[in-house]
């Protein structure tokens, strides 16, 4: 068959009429399917769309929470305790330093009591002498005075209002615990600053910072001391802890090398320990206290005591120099053939000595 006669045939199909039951069954059939197609393609957009609605409406109800809130909150503020631990672990002369100081003066405002706020003063004092360790452990900053100073007058600053707490409440009454733990901070304190005096170069700056600071070390724990002296009621914790301080300062004397201070401090002790046993607790304090501020004494002021006592003493042994001037005549004219009269030679003695 050509092409030709193909073609005919299949025009003539149109004339081709179906069966009525035909047309209505396949009818139904392709429409049922139109359906069905229909149905999916939407159910599948509709189930899309439910799936986007539902997550993103789940993160609108999150984010909507204060819990949420909370978290971007602390994501904030964990970024911010990053750099809290760094400025902790800082030392003067880093840039994160003043964040500390910073935090270490809100902790402060934030406490009424006078008691909580000596007990971080005397945690911000213990502060700066571990600073204080590493600085010295570093010992290789060409500004190591310049921080050491700033430093110990941050911890002076500290301490003399530990001490000003410890008065205020000891006048108020109810002091005996804190009374107790200033003493024993105050006493560890001092320690620590004269072991690091021994690790400073002599010629340093910073040695005569560190016999302040050691000064206001022990003027507190004396201070706390009295505290606890006037506070206690039977006396018993107060003579033990005024004896154990003697004993302390007795030690200090012993290991302290000869000079003008250490014979008068052994004596100031010595009257403690028997003003102690007699029960004299009052007079026994005054006697350590002043023993201890002779053992503490600064090195420079030595220094000068010592100098001062040499020009008085070179003073006392000047010669007046026309007394002087009248033996180099008399020696002179002695040594010569000339002849002079001894009256003369006494009479001018007599009139220099007398002027």
């Amino acid at each position: 068959m050509t092409d030709q006669k193909l073609i005919q045939k299949l025009k003539q199909l149109r004339s081709v009429k179906p069966r009525s039951e035909w047309v209505h069954l396949n009818r139904d059939f392709l429409m049922s399917e139109i359906q069905v197609s229909a149905k999916t393609k939407a159910g599948l957009g509709k189930s899309l769309e439910a799936i986007l609605e539902g997550v993103l409406g789940q993160f609108r109800h999150v984010i909507m929470q204060p819990a949420v809130a909370m978290l971007v909150m602390l994501a904030v503020f964990t970024s911010s305790t990053l750099a809290v631990n760094g400025a902790f672990y800082s030392l003067p002369g880093d840039s994160l330093y003043p964040v500390k100081l910073g935090l270490e003066k809100l902790q402060v405002a934030v406490n009424i009591a006078d008691e909580e706020k000596a007990t971080l003063r005397l945690e911000f004092a213990r502060n700066r002498l571990n600073e204080l360790d590493r600085l010295v452990a570093q010992n290789d900053n060409g500004e190591l005075d310049q921080h050491v100073n700033a430093l110990l007058s941050r911890f002076n600053q500290d301490i003399s209002l530990v001490r000003a707490h410890v008065e205020r409440q000891s006048e108020q009454g109810n002091v005996l615990k804190l009374a107790q733990s200033v003493d024993s901070n105050s006493t560890e304190f001092a320690k620590k600053l004269k072991a690091n005096k021994s690790k400073i170069a002599k010629s340093s700056e910073s040695k005569s910072v560190l016999d302040q600071a050691t000064a206001e070390a022990e003027s507190t724990s004396l201070a706390a001391l009295r505290a606890v002296v006037d506070d206690s009621s039977d006396g018993t914790l107060a003579i033990a802890m005024v004896g154990g301080r003697i004993d302390t300062v007795a030690a200090e004397i012993e290991a302290l090398a000869a000079s003008n201070n250490s014979a008068s401090a052994q004596a100031e002790i010595d009257a403690a320990r028997l003003l102690l046993d007699e029960g004299d607790v009052d007079g026994a304090l005054d006697k350590l206290e002043s023993a201890s501020k002779l053992v503490n004494q600064p090195e420079e002021e030595l220094d000068e005591g010592v100098s001062e006592g040499s020009e008085d003493a070179e003073t006392e042994t000047e010669v007046n120099p026309e007394l002087e001037a009248a033996a180099d005549v008399i020696q002179q004219a002695t040594s010569t053939d000339i002849e002079i009269p001894e009256e003369v030679v006494s009479e001018t003695t007599e009139e220099l000595i007398g002027e």
